[in-house]
Formats: C-alpha cells, sequence, structure tokens
C-alpha cells in the first residue's frame, strides 16, 4: 500500500516491499516536486504514475534501500540473473559467494569501499583454500585392499559410499577428502597414508580474478538499479593473470594419441578420437543423437549439451551459444568410426537384461542407455594420461588439437571458428601460435613457388695426378 504525504510543495511517495533478511521493513520511496503550473489532476497522475513504477519495481526485484546488506542483496541479484544465465555458471555463482559473504556480506552497500574488496582478495591469495582438492589413492591404500580380499561392493558398504565412488577410488581416479576419510577408516589406515593431494592447494590468481569479475558484476548492476551511485570494484586494481597458450598437440602427438587409445574401452576411445577428428565440447559430444547424424550426407548436427550439477544431476540443455548450434562436415575416418561404435553399441544392448535398457537415442550412453556423467569421461581421460606417463591435460585440450590441425592444415580463420562454434572469429585467435604457425608455412610455400629458380653450382673436380 503507498502513502503519499505533501511538505512544502514537494511530495513524499512510499510502498510497503515487505521485511529483508533480517526482519527489517523495506519501504521504497520517491520524491516528486511539481513543475509550477501543474494542475491537481496534472499532479495527482504523476504521483500514481511514479507509484505504479515503484511497484514494478519491487516486483521485479530492482529496488532495494542503498542501506541493504550485500548477501541480502546477492540473493536476490542471483534470483535476477537465475533465468538468463546457464545453469552451471549459476551454480559456480553460488560457491563462490560462500566465501564474498563471509567477507562483506554483512557490508552495507552504500558503506562498501575499495578497501574491503582490496583486504578480501588480499586474504584470498594469502590463506584461500581450494574447496575442491582432491586426493588419489596411494599403492599403500591399494595394496591393503587386495590384502584384504574385499571387492567393490563390500568395500561400499563398509565405508558407506556407493559402489561407483569406490570403483573410481580403486582405479586411481581422483576423490574428494571426506571419501578418502572413510575409505581409510575402513580399512584401519590412517589417511595420510592411503591417500595423496592431487594439484595445488591453494587458490590461484585465476580463481580470485573470478571473486573480483563476479563482485564488479552485481555492483555494476547495482549502479544500474540505481541503489549506489558508482561501482567500488571499478577502483580496484583486479588480480594479474598471466596469459596461458591454450594446450593442443601437433599431428605427430595426435597419431601417437590415437595408437595408444586402441587398448582403451571402447566407448572412451571413440568420444576421444572424434574430440580430435570434430571438436566437440564435452557436453555436446555426450549429448550427440543417433537421430542428428546423416551418414548418407556425411554431416552431423550439435543441437544440445549434457550438464551435470550436484542436486540437479544430469539432464540436456541447449548448446553454449546460438553460434554452438551447428552442422558438421564429417571425413571419411569419422564416419567410419561411428558406424562402428553403433555396431558396438548394439551388441551391448543386447546383452543388456530385458528391460533395463533406456532409450535416449544417444551415441554415448551407459550399459543401460542411460546418459553418461560429463565427470566420468574428464576421470578416464586423466587416467588414461597418467597410465602411459603423457603430460597432464584434460578432455578438452583434444579440441583445442581440432582446431590447431585445421589451422595447420591451412583451413581459414572464419571456417575453423565456425566448425568451434565460436560466436566471434576473435574466439579462435587464442590459437595464435598454430596461425603465425601455418602463416609462415604459407609464407615460405610462396616464396618458394614464386622465387627464380638459381643456377645449380657445377661441382669443381679436383685434378689427380697420376
Amino acid at each position: 500500500m503507498a502513502s503519499v504525504i505533501e511538505r512544502k510543495g514537494t511530495y513524499y511517495i512510499r510502498i510497503s516491499a515487505g521485511r529483508d533478511g533480517e526482519g527489517s521493513q523495506v519501504r521504497p520511496h520517491d520524491m516528486f516536486k511539481p513543475d509550477p503550473g501543474m494542475t491537481k489532476t496534472q499532479i495527482d497522475k504523476e504521483i500514481r504514475k511514479r507509484i505504479v513504477a515503484l511497484e514494478e519495481k519491487v516486483r521485479s526485484g530492482r529496488l532495494f534501500e542503498s542501506s541493504i546488506r550485500f548477501s541480502i542483496y546477492a540473493e536476490k541479484w542471483i534470483e535476477y540473473v537465475e533465468k538468463r544465465l546457464e545453469p552451471k555458471t549459476i551454480q559456480r555463482y553460488k560457491e563462490l559467494l560462500q566465501r564474498i559473504n563471509k567477507a562483506i556480506g554483512n557490508v552495507r552497500l552504500d558503506k562498501l569501499q575499495p578497501n574491503h574488496l582490496i583486504a578480501f582478495y588480499a586474504e584470498l591469495e594469502e590463506c584461500g583454500i581450494r574447496k575442491d582438492v582432491r586426493y588419489r589413492a596411494t599403492r599403500g591404500f591399494l595394496d591393503a585392499v587386495s590384502t584384504s580380499g574385499m571387492k567393490a561392493p563390500a568395500l561400499a558398504r563398509k565405508a558407506a559410499l556407493s559402489e561407483s565412488t569406490v570403483r573410481i577410488v580403486l582405479q586411481e581416479g581422483a576423490v574428494y577428502k571426506s571419501t578418502a576419510t572413510k575409505l581409510s577408516e575402513a580399512l584401519g589406515l590412517r589417511s595420510g597414508d592411503a591417500f595423496q593431494k592431487v594439484g595445488r592447494e591453494q587458490l590461484s590468481r585465476r580463481t580470485i580474478l573470478h571473486y573480483h569479475r563476479l563482485i564488479s558484476s552485481m555492483l555494476t548492476t547495482a549502479v544500474e538499479w540505481q541503489i549506489i551511485p558508482s561501482n567500488p570494484a571499478d577502483r580496484v586494481r583486479a588480480p594479474r593473470v598471466q596469459k596461458t597458450d591454450p594446450v593442443f598437440m601437433d599431428d605427430t602427438q595426435a597419431r601417437k594419441l590415437v595408437e595408444l587409445l586402441q587398448t582403451e574401452p571402447p566407448e572412451f576411445r571413440t568420444m576421444a578420437i572424434l574430440i580430435i577428428y570434430l571438436g566437440f565440447r564435452r557436453g555436446e559430444l555426450l549429448g550427440l543423437k543417433w537421430s542428428d547424424i546423416d551418414f548418407n550426407k556425411q554431416v552431423v548436427q550439435v543441437v544440445r549439451a549434457i550438464q551435470y550439477i550436484p542436486g540437479r544431476g544430469i539432464f540436456e540443455k541447449p548448446p553454449k551459444s546460438r553460434s554452438s548450434v551447428r552442422v558438421l562436415k564429417m571425413s571419411a575416418a569419422a564416419v567410419h568410426l561411428l558406424l562402428e561404435h553403433q555396431k558396438w553399441q548394439l551388441e551391448q544392448r543386447r546383452t543388456c537384461e530385458e528391460g533395463m535398457w533406456q532409450e535416449h537415442d544417444l551415441v554415448f550412453c551407459r550399459w543401460n542407455g542411460s546418459y553418461f556423467n560429463p565427470d566420468d569421461l574428464t576421470r578416464w581421460f586423466s587416467g588414461f594420461l597418467r597410465k602411459h606417463g603423457l603430460p597432464h591435460g584434460n578432455i578438452h585440450g583434444l579440441r583445442h588439437t581440432n582446431a590447431s590441425l585445421m589451422i595447420a592444415a591451412g583451413t581459414n580463420l572464419t571456417t575453423v571458428s565456425k566448425r568451434l562454434g565460436h560466436a566471434q572469429t576473435s574466439t579462435t585467435a587464442i590459437y595464435a601460435h598454430a596461425i603465425r604457425s601455418a602463416d609462415a608455412a604459407a609464407a615460405e610455400a610462396l616464396g618458394d613457388l614464386l622465387a627464380p629458380q638459381k643456377p645449380r653450382r657445377k661441382s669443381r673436380q679436383k685434378k689427380t695426378t697420376t
């Protein structure tokens, strides 16, 4: 309900917008001073218009008092962007906000200063511990499992874990500390002896930059909504991150990798090689359906992707952007690979117990036709690299390899960009090293073609004396 108070020719308009997270009443307001000569009817009309505008802003969640605390504003901001951004992005924002709210959640927006953010970033750099630190089983743990005679199902029951999680550990996959602790206790081992940390423990400067960008984006919206006059994050120097080139293989390394893949499980082997051939993103590959493939025309459509979010599970979604929806021409080798995989999948389906198969028309699926978790593909590839003593990398690196090989083969940048599903050609420019190499090779080839032939030197024969 709106209230209007007139004082000395100025009208003060207030509406009730409920209570904030701390129970305080929220009463957004506006102030209106009529121009000289306005009639009472015109004044009443303008007041009604302003009341409607205030109420609309409240309904859309875009009007708050400047004294609102950051954590309360963050909740409303997430609600606002949730329908506009990818589910994976929203999940990541919520994870980052856990630390942000601990640091500045109680600070009022109108009191938030650059020094608050500078102190927060300094704390992250000095004391920030990654929440996703993983642990991998040591040889001592694997030997203890073998000695105990326990199989995965029995060990899972004893440790109160899922069988699939235990199998990941036994296949030398990485897990969280809580899982490592449960398995160590199940075998009567010290956690430090049974598992070792994987990767770095401290937050990287790139991660700290992600915190800064999120805070800056949120405060930019607060300025747009006229909650605060300026963005304090604009007056803070963003953490510097050294740019790194994408990791990719040349043609010799790619051929060697394909050779090593021949001994891997058929499903994973085919997925890895197909990414090299066609440059799929991980989720796009797992979202592929047989109906998307035209073997006669040798083309495949990319029209969906698979994502996994804890609490929501595995689900289909449109690709990353409009440009990601694309039709790719396949090589004869790619077509042959998919036809062989189709035969293998039909054989697997015949061995599946009656009523167990889930029909989703997926090109790549689990033993019963259900969706693959994208993280399973990532874990397998990391284990594959370790097993063969190959440099550390991730499955996305095969997409980079596809791009670099196309550029090295002389494919123009626009075509490479379209095949990768980049919204802008400038994004493809991250492959600067490959572009420079291809450019140099093209220049040399043209030079060799047009340069005048140099006369060969006649070899001088030494005179011999008899």
